[in-house]
Parts: C-alpha cells; structure tokens; sequence
C-alpha cells in the first residue's frame, strides 16, 4: 500500500515539472551555431541561423559578421613601391603606407629655394698670367632675369628658359702693376631626384655649350638637354689718384633646357670660389659617361664646396609659361 503511494506522488510531481517546463520556458536566442534553446529543460526550437561571412580583406580575417567567428588570416597588403610622388599603395585596397621617397637632396638636408635665382657669393679673381700667385676674393652677385617656359616643336617636350646675371669688378694695383681682371667662378645644374651633374664643360669669355644626358626616375626615362651661351660686358675702367683702378663687369648666361613633359627637377647651383685650383680645358665635358665612375652628384666628396647656394629652376607650378606668338617660331 505505501509503496504504490510512494509511486503515485513521485508520478504526480513529475507531471508538475513537466507541465510547468511546457508553460514557462526560458528562451536563449538562436545563435549562429545553436539553435533556439530553453535554460531550463533544453528544449530547443528552430535550427542554428548559421555564419554570416564578410570576406577576408587586408586588415582583417574572414569573419562572421555576427559573432565575430574569424577563419584564416588576412590577405594582408601588397604595395607598390614608394615613388619621389607617391607613398607606397596597396593595390587591392588602396590604402597608402609610408611616405613618398625623398630626392637625392632632400636625403642630405639641402636647402633648396623654389624662388628665384638670387645670391652674393665669393668670387675669384686672378692674373691670367699668373693665377697661383696673384689672386683676390671678391663678392660675385647672380640675379636672375628670366625664367620661363614654352612647348617646343617637338611633341612631348618644353623648353626652360633661364637668364641670369653675374656682376662683380675687376681691378688694377698700380703699385704691382698687376691687373686682377680674369674671373674664376662655377655654376652646374643637377637633376633634383637622383643629384646626378648633368654634363658641363668650362667656359671662357663668350662661348656656347650644348649637352644632353637621359635620367631614370621612378622607372621612366627623362630626356634632357640644354644649351648654355655666356656673354661678357666690361665697362671702361675708373682710376683714383694712386693709379688703381676698378672696372664693372657682367656675366651674361642663357640656359635653354629641353626636357620631357612631365620632369619638373633642374637644380641650379651657384658657387663660391674662394681659391684657384685649376681650370679644366674648354674641351673637357664632365659628366657624361655611362658609369657610376663617369658620374658626378652633388654631394660627392671631390665635387662638394662650402656655401653653395641652389634654386629650383621648373618645379611644377612655379615656372610661368610663355606662349610664341602667332607666326613666329620664338617666345614674346
């Protein structure tokens, strides 16, 4: 009798549990792998909603955007190189790294000024006759002129016209009887990018020098050449009462460059020359050769003087453009 009791209130409690589990269930939401589910009996409803996967990109792993499961890794970046224009760019999502590279000049923390041509430096002056012994520092001024450009006739190409001038005086001692009239001074242009020298030569009294030279920059070859025309102007000379006298003089010299549309990188250096130590033949061009060994830069320890002064001569946007005027081949 009691054990059938016993069997009857244990039957009848378990109906209570199982008729109040169907009346109040405790839900948790399906996930994206379980599906509806009850806390308190593990009843379950449904299926799981499954992965929602966003595709892996360079940053990040595939992912689902709901639970934020990762599969894999990320694809990570693949750049291009670094130019004197451009950072590095991922090419698959565009994102930029780093900064653009730096010019051969700004590697070496030159000052470079985008103005215009403008400076007093030292010049020297000697006897012809004899330069070791009888020479004198005095203050050389470059001004520039002009400076323009303009298409040339050939398609993909520009001329850059630079016009300056150099002013300084040259003298008489009358007690040595020597004249200091022969002016020793330097000036080159180099490519901003590389600091590569392009070819020069020297020049003596009014002359004409034509040169050419290709560069390679961030891939692409840049044709350039140039001519350069020196002319001399001195005037009479002035004579105190000892018998010394000084005389005025002005270099002239004429740049026209012909460069690639697209090259924005002449550097033009002025420089101060504070001894004679030689002048090269007028038939010797420097910077020509096709070697490391036939190249000059900037800051090459034989090239390197104290003091230069540089200017960008047609860095994109400063130079003004002139256009030739209608029936005629040269510029207004």
């Amino acid at each position: 009798m009691k054990r059938k009791l016993l069997c009857g209130l244990m039957l009848f409690f378990m109906g209570i549990m199982l008729a109040g589990c169907h009346m109040s269930h405790e839900w948790v939401d399906a996930t994206c792998t379980e599906p509806r589910t009850c806390t308190v009996g593990g009843e379950t409803e449904g299926e799981a909603l499954g992965h929602t996967w966003v595709e892996a990109t360079c940053e990040e792993a595939k992912h689902c955007s709901k639970c934020g499961e990762t599969e894999g890794v990320a694809l990570g970046h693949t750049l291009t190189e670094a130019t004197y224009k451009e950072a590095a760019v991922c090419t698959i999502c565009g994102k930029t790294e780093g900064e653009p590279k730096q010019s051969y000049f700004e590697e070496h923390g030159a000052e470079v000024a985008d103005a215009p041509v403008a400076c007093t430096l030292n010049t020297l002056l000697y006897n012809y006759d004899n330069p070791e012994e009888y020479q004198m520092v005095i203050d050389g001024t470059r001004e520039q002129i002009e400076c323009y450009s303009e298409p040339a006739e050939e398609d993909g190409y520009q001329l850059i016209h630079l016009k300056l001038c150099m002013s300084m005086q040259a003298y008489y001692d009358a007690a040595q009887d020597i004249v200091y009239d022969t002016v020793h001074s330097r000036s080159s242009i180099y490519d901003w990018y590389t600091g590569r020298m392009l070819p020069t030569r020297t020049i003596f009294d009014d002359d004409v020098f034509d040169s050419s030279v290709t560069l390679d920059i961030d891939g692409i070859s840049f044709d350039l050449s140039y001519t350069l025309e020196t002319q001399w102007e001195w005037d009479d000379w002035v004579y105190d009462d000892d018998g010394n006298a000084h005389c005025d003089g002005r270099c002239y010299t004429t740049y026209i460059f012909k460069v690639s549309e697209g090259y924005d990188g002449l550097v033009f250096e002025a420089t101060p020359m504070n001894e004679y130590n030689g002048v090269l033949d007028t038939e010797t061009v420097r910077g020509t050769g096709t070697t490391e060994d036939d190249i000059f830069y900037a800051f090459d320890e034989s090239n390197y003087i104290e003091g230069r002064k540089f200017f960008r001569i047609n860095k994109e946007g400063t130079v003004p453009e002139r256009l030739a005027d209608k029936g005629t081949d040269t510029a207004e």
